[in-house]
């Protein structure tokens, strides 16, 4: 994962990011660097954003899914999740996933 620092105060997450953001293909290439150093193919990943400085990611990875997101976003977005509840990111990779095992069962 590759992120900026999430805000914890009293062991709750805040909702506030620490560090620079990085912007569209910028972030990309920071993302295709890592991935290279692991063996991961672009498209076998599953991209979480919320707002203009994710589309890049979002035009290149597997599938897209627009977390509490500016409405420009939504537009490339293969789901979208409403609100700040991660666990509402989780539920749709966990259907992914369960999809793709059934894949290479048939």
């Amino acid at each position: 994962m590759i992120s900026n620092e999430l805000v914890v105060k009293d062991g709750v997450l805040t909702g506030e990011v620490r560090g620079p953001l990085t912007y569209g293909e910028a972030k990309l290439h920071a993302l295709k660097s890592f991935l290279e150093e692991k063996g991961i193919k672009l498209d076998e990943c599953i991209m979480v954003g919320d707002g203009a400085n994710d589309i890049c990611l979002f035009r290149n990875g597997g599938f897209a899914i627009a977390f509490n997101a500016k409405p420009i976003l939504k537009k490339y977005a293969d789901e979208t999740v409403e609100g700040k509840d991660l666990r509402k990111v989780i539920k749709i990779i966990d259907m992914l996933m369960r999809e793709d095992e059934r894949c290479y069962r048939s």
